[in-house]
Formats: structure tokens, sequence, C-alpha cells
């Protein structure tokens, strides 16, 4: 049986959303193929930023129902991560977040239980590039690199 790469798709057109112009890049076979904002301005960004070739829906409800996508990447504000996880999740589709979780306990306990019970799998990113040690390590490589071999 052939293989197909990864029909991926990005909710949210906000800043977050550069990332998924990395989605081609990675080591699994993935290609971009939707996008999803409620607001006229973020599908008027995704359609600025993406080829013509993704499909930009209107709603997220649309999106579920007419991507098909294998997986999504949530860049949303972070009090609506929760819902559109929850729902992603239970329609199959395996998500990424963009951190945080949740902005609650109880939104948190939902997404996990939701992942649990469709088995369907959940990520949660997180960007160190502000953190100082990271900024500190990332110095000494950057040192150590320029400096002449001996």
């Amino acid at each position: 049986a052939g293989t197909h790469p990864l029909r991926v798709g990005v909710v949210g057109i906000g800043q977050r959303a550069a990332i998924a112009r990395n989605v081609d890049a990675v080591p699994t076979p993935a290609v971009l193929v939707a996008a999803v904002d409620t607001s006229a301005t973020g599908r008027a960004r995704a359609a600025e930023m993406f080829d013509s070739s993704v499909a930009v829906f209107p709603t997220l409800a649309e999106f579920v129902a007419k991507a098909g996508v294998d997986a999504a990447l949530v860049t949303t504000p972070d009090w609506t991560h929760a819902e559109i996880a929850v729902e992603l999740l239970r329609a199959g589709i395996a998500v990424y977040l963009e951190k945080p979780l949740a902005i609650t306990l109880e939104q948190a306990d939902r997404v996990l239980l939701a992942g649990t019970d469709t088995g369907t799998p959940l990520y949660v990113g997180h960007n160190f590039r502000h953190s100082a040690l990271v900024r500190t390590m990332r110095e000494i490589v950057q040192k150590l690199a320029s400096a002449p071999m001996p």
C-alpha cells in the first residue's frame, strides 16, 4: 500500500501561525492543506501566508468536516486552546498545541481526557528561546563556533 504525506491544517492565523510554514520541513512527509480562522482578517492573512493550495475555512466545524486533515496545529489565543483541542481530538485529528495546553486545570483535564478517550495523539510545544539559560547556552555555542581551531 502506498503512503501519503500527513495532511496538516493550522487553526488560528495570528502571530504563532508562522510555524505552519515549516510543515514540509519535518522528517515525516507532511503537507499543509488547510487553515481556519473565524475572523476575516485571519482568513486574509492565511491567503497571504500560504500557497493557494491551502484551503481556508471560516469555522472550526467546517474545517473538521471538510478539510480532510490528519493533524492540526493550534495557534489560537491561549484561552481558546481547550475547546478547540477537544473538538479536534474527538474528531480523530491529532493535535499540536502551541503552549499552553489550557488555562485552567479543569480545561486541561478535559483536553487530556479527550485524547485518552479517543487515543488521538496530542502534543504540546513550548519554545524556550527567551529563557535566560537557553540564551546563555546559545551565546556559548556561538563563541565556541567562532573561536579559531587549535
